[in-house]
């Protein structure tokens, strides 16, 4: 059985909705269907612009008929807010960022058993599954830091140590996942970066860049997609644009990156999918870089 894992933080955004029309409004941006949101139970969804490309993601709770709790692990209230008060014309909608009043915990299955047999279901007032790595990881929100602190007291008397910032964004790559709006952001479509079937309903109804993307799933295909890659120099700086080591051609650029303890490089970077199918050693700032399988592990 794998160990159980942790990590704590604070969401870069924690915004409620309320209001006559603050459901309507937002199932018509959601690329999620957002009648599946419970209260405790959230779901993953983009906010794409008109043009289909990704603006920002974030959990969504539906805490009553006209109020939902919108929380992001790394797009800021700064984006999402004035992304949804342009689109309010005449709906009956207040938002109101409560960013810093909210603490997270994510943990993988097995943290998520101890908290659960210890503290029953007051370790987890909102509860969604996370996009951590391949394996299942849950994010756990409380809008008061002490019962985050109890869950993480939990954890430490059964000898669970949490996983710092650094470790988090390893086992992302690794698992070649995007940080959104990082890896995947307002030039990118939501396909580019894997999070269709995450993200996306295709039966909800209409939501904002809903026919670029539905074009694209049933008669397209991706001309982008991440790949990882791994270099021996010093991490390259987000957005160094990777040139073929054959034909020092443009291929992509590089979107984030965490340099290895042990030296070296790992990173995800956005390539164009034709370009990039005859090169294995790519070039960025003057050193050479390797692309990593998708499926394969990273040693």
């Amino acid at each position: 059985m794998p160990e159980p894992l942790y990590h704590y933080y604070q969401p870069a955004a924690a915004i409620r909705a309320s209001g006559e029309d603050a459901f309507s409004f937002l199932q018509s941006q959601a690329t999620q269907d957002l009648r599946r949101a419970q209260n405790n139970s959230g779901v993953y969804s983009l906010w794409l612009n008109h043009k289909g490309k990704v603006i920002g993601d974030s959990f969504a709770f539906r805490e009553d008929e006209e109020t939902l709790l919108l929380i992001s692990l790394f797009t800021p209230a700064a984006t999402l807010l004035p992304h949804w008060q342009k689109h309010i014309v005449a709906d009956e909608v207040e938002l109101c960022d409560e960013t810093g009043q909210w603490f997270g915990l994510a943990c993988n299955d097995p943290a998520r058993e101890l908290l659960a047999d210890e503290c029953g279901n007051a370790a987890a007032p909102r509860c969604a599954l996370g996009l951590r790595d391949k394996t299942p990881w849950y994010e756990l929100f409380w809008k008061d830091a002490i019962p985050m602190q109890y869950a993480r007291g939990v954890l430490k008397r059964k000898g669970v140590e949490p996983l710092c910032a650094t470790a988090m964004e390893l086992r992302r790559i690794y698992s070649g996942l995007p940080r959104v709006p990082v890896d995947l952001g307002d030039g990118d479509l939501p396909a580019e970066g894997g999070l269709v079937e995450d993200a996306i309903s295709f039966t909800k109804g209409c939501f904002l860049g809903q026919e670029i993307v539905a074009r694209m799933h049933h008669v397209g295909r991706a001309r982008r997609g991440l790949f990882r890659l791994r270099g021996n120099g010093t991490l390259p700086a987000a957005l160094s644009p990777l040139l073929s080591s054959h034909s020092d051609k443009p291929v992509g650029d590089l979107r984030s990156g965490i340099q290895l303890a042990q030296g070296g490089w790992i990173g995800l970077a956005m390539c164009d999918l034709k370009k990039i199918q005859s090169v294995s050693k790519i070039k960025i700032q003057n050193q050479l870089a390797e692309i990593l399988a998708k499926d394969g592990d990273i040693k």
